[in-house]
């Protein structure tokens, strides 16, 4: 393989020569790529009826440690228990947002 030339020196190779074999790209040409498909995230019912009940509280000014004492929390928290959601990280997702 030649060494490229130095500054100030002229180039005795010919275009073609510079000119891409099979199988190389040229900067010149498009590539099509894939689409990014982003997959939107599944939720379940039951996290959306626990995000409705945060943000519900939430609007009204509850205090996010008060939240356990409304009536309706303990059966959302045993049913996410039985469901294997995670409610401590929503809350704290939610509750940092605002």
């Amino acid at each position: 393989m030649p060494l490229p030339p130095t500054p100030g020196e002229a180039s005795t190779e010919s275009p073609a020569e510079d000119a891409p074999g099979d199988g190389e790209l040229s900067g010149s040409e498009n590539i099509d790529l894939p689409e990014v498909v982003e997959e939107a995230e599944e939720i379940s019912e039951l996290e959306v009826e626990l995000r409705a009940f945060f943000q519900e509280l939430i609007d009204a000014g509850v205090e996010p440690s008060a939240f356990m004492d409304d009536p309706r929390w303990e059966d959302i928290s045993e049913r996410a228990v039985a469901e294997g959601l995670e409610t401590w990280p929503i809350l704290l997702q939610m509750t940092a947002m605002g």
